[in-house]
């Protein structure tokens, strides 16, 4: 590919890489994904249609809902250093793929990454840059978070969408995704403290497997056999971050305007976060995550999420480290 320099502009919203992202504070809401087969069908199209095969995931059962404030995010690059930095909040849905081949410069067969399809930040700094350096299409949002353990425990985000198509419709606010205490009580603080990912990890499969994680309001979906053989390999993952690196593939595109259906620009991307200063604990109660159906962000049809799911719940905080990105394919 030929080297072109890149032009400042004069509102520039773009900070090269490497960056680092101090203070990161995140609760996050694990569950079962309700439909394997929509979510394996949402990987595929995304990347083994768009490469050939060439690059190629199976889904793992678990989707991972996040909401995260980032106390100081800035780039590393001297020239950027010196011009500041930014805070923002973010919502994120993570999805755990297995690599299905040997991918050069990537993952290798067996091996795990994260891949974060719909993500919302609160900072058009974080968008562009997020969409520019890394390929992960953010989106702008605005994000609710419990100030606090005596808070209302309410996780929201809502975003301009156009809850149903037709024709006469005007895209306003929308509410696409909250996360409650079951119980309705306040955030609270931590029901226990981890020393290490492994710990959880092993504490979070156990609870899985015997079902005390379930809500009997809003069960997990179906019996756990079936996911048996991913559930362990989604946990093993968790468990593969004792090494503080978090492998994350993304999907670079743009729209081309000559077609309603072609790209004019694709790449897939990979990097490896690194985590520093890592504390991790669980959250007091049992949760319930709401997507809410939506046409213009089908998120809830393309998992299919048909109610509220049982979600267990975790808060972490670290520093984030931001490498530059290896392109898979093309």
């Amino acid at each position: 590919m030929a080297d072109f320099n890149y032009v400042d502009g004069v509102c520039e919203l773009v900070w090269p890489l490497p960056a680092r992202c101090d203070g990161l504070s995140l609760d996050g809401f694990l569950t079962l994904a309700p439909d394997l087969a929509k979510l394996q069908a949402l990987v595929d199209r995304t990347f083994r249609a768009t490469t050939q095969g060439a690059v190629s995931f199976a889904a793992l059962p678990l989707l991972f809902f996040s909401f995260g404030s980032y106390q100081k995010a800035y780039s590393l690059d001297p020239a950027y250093r010196a011009r500041g930095a930014i805070a923002y909040r973010e919502v994120a849905v993570w999805t755990y793929l297995l690599a299905t081949r040997d991918i050069p410069h990537g993952p290798r067969r067996g091996e795990l990454a994260i891949w974060v399809p719909s993500i919302w930040v609160d900072s058009q700094y974080a968008l562009t840059g997020g969409r520019e350096m890394l390929g992960i299409a953010k989106g702008l949002a605005d994000v609710t978070l419990p100030d606090g353990p005596d808070a209302q425990a309410l996780w929201s985000m809502r975003t301009t969408a156009i809850e149903r198509f037709s024709p006469d419709a005007i895209a306003a606010p929308f509410e696409l995704l909250s996360v409650t205490r079951t119980d309705g009580a306040t955030r609270g603080d931590r029901a226990s403290t981890w020393s290490a990912l492994r710990e959880a990890a092993d504490m979070l499969e156990a609870a899985f497997r015997e079902g005390t994680l379930v809500d009997p309001m809003t069960p997990l979906p179906g019996a756990l056999d079936h996911v048996e053989e991913g559930l362990g390999a989604s946990f093993d993952f968790v468990k593969a971050m004792l090494a503080s690196k978090i492998p994350t593939v993304s999907l670079r595109q743009f729209r081309s305007p000559d077609s309603t259906t072609a790209a004019s620009f694709q790449q897939v991307e990979f990097f490896e976060a690194s985590m520093a200063n890592l504390t991790l604990y669980a959250l007091e109660g049992a949760h319930r995550v709401t997507v809410n159906p939506c046409d213009s962000h089908p998120i809830a049809e393309t998992l299919g999420i048909t109610g509220p799911l049982s979600a267990f719940g975790v808060h972490m905080g670290c520093d984030l480290g931001l490498p530059q990105v290896t392109t898979l394919w093309p």
